[in-house]
């Protein structure tokens, strides 16, 4: 594609996504007084918000990515977003802060866009099983979601269990195999056993008000908690085969291609370390 007709498509494709937003955000002020009765009764003693974010953390989150993302349903890919103007940039900005401010995901960014991959060529292409989903999401949502893992890293990464190893910075299976060497050489037991378990579809079969409740005994601030239970609300992904497409409502797991997605995950699995260790296991 030539550089003309690059710059055309993100134009168009960028005006798209622009006006979408626009429409939320005055969509938002309509109904800006509007909290359902559920979240007023979970946070009602929390006071305390996540401050507006900055240009330098939205360039922080932005630099974050590689330039070769594939784009959602929108069409914007991570290159375009980089190459973008500082207008762009600045109006990006302002929908992310109102979204902060509202607690509200915005619902576009919320579509997974499912595309299908035959896993070889030997592979009978008749068979649903031959094939490798991979759910593609908005790139502007997902800057989202990587400035909101940004505010939450720091009480996320004091909670987590000292045993937890997968996605977690500075932590790897080598520490993992240590430790369960060490606890193996401290044992004063004659007899020893080791118990290693598979947890079938994890990721897919996360329980949403599970993660939240985690979420809450955090601390989280009232405003991020709230874009956090958005952002885990209202998702869809919608399958495209050929010329046909099947949508589908989600209502669990970790956002398959998300930024959150793991973060979600070591909420969950952090708590069943815990449980583990308060019944005399060592995990």
């Amino acid at each position: 594609m030539s550089e003309v007709a690059q710059l055309s498509a993100w134009r168009r494709q960028g005006s798209i996504i622009y006006v979408q937003c626009f429409l939320w955000m005055i969509q938002r002020l309509i109904h800006r007084r509007r909290l359902s009765s559920e979240w007023q009764r979970v946070l009602p003693h929390r006071q305390r918000t996540c401050p507006p974010w900055t240009m330098e953390q939205l360039d922080l989150a932005i630099g974050c990515f590689g330039r070769n993302k594939a784009p959602g349903l929108d069409g914007l890919d991570m290159a375009m977003v980089k190459e973008a103007p500082l207008s762009y940039r600045r109006a990006l900005l302002v929908i992310f802060n109102r979204a902060l401010q509202t607690g509200e995901f915005p619902p576009q960014w919320k579509v997974a866009s499912i595309k299908t991959l035959l896993k070889s060529p030997q592979k009978d292409p008749t068979d649903a099983n031959s094939y490798r989903p991979i759910s593609l999401l908005p790139v502007n949502g997902k800057i989202l979601e990587r400035l909101m893992l940004n505010s939450m890293e720091p009480a996320l990464l004091a909670s987590l269990h000292r045993h937890q190893f997968g996605c977690v910075p500075g932590r790897s299976t080598d520490d993992a195999i240590a430790t369960a060497k060490n606890m193996v050489r401290q044992s004063t037991a004659k007899i020893r056993m080791l118990i290693f378990f598979d947890i079938a579809g994890a990721f897919n079969a996360v329980w949403w008000p599970c993660v939240l409740r985690r979420a809450q005994r955090l601390g989280l601030p009232s405003n991020l908690f709230r874009l956090l239970s958005s952002y885990l609300s209202g998702r869809r992904a919608e399958l495209w085969f050929k010329n046909s497409v099947v949508s589908q409502d989600v209502s669990r797991g970790c956002p398959q291609g998300s930024v959150l997605g793991a973060a979600i995950w070591n909420l969950v699995f952090s708590e069943l370390l815990t449980v583990l260790d308060a019944n005399g296991l060592q995990a």
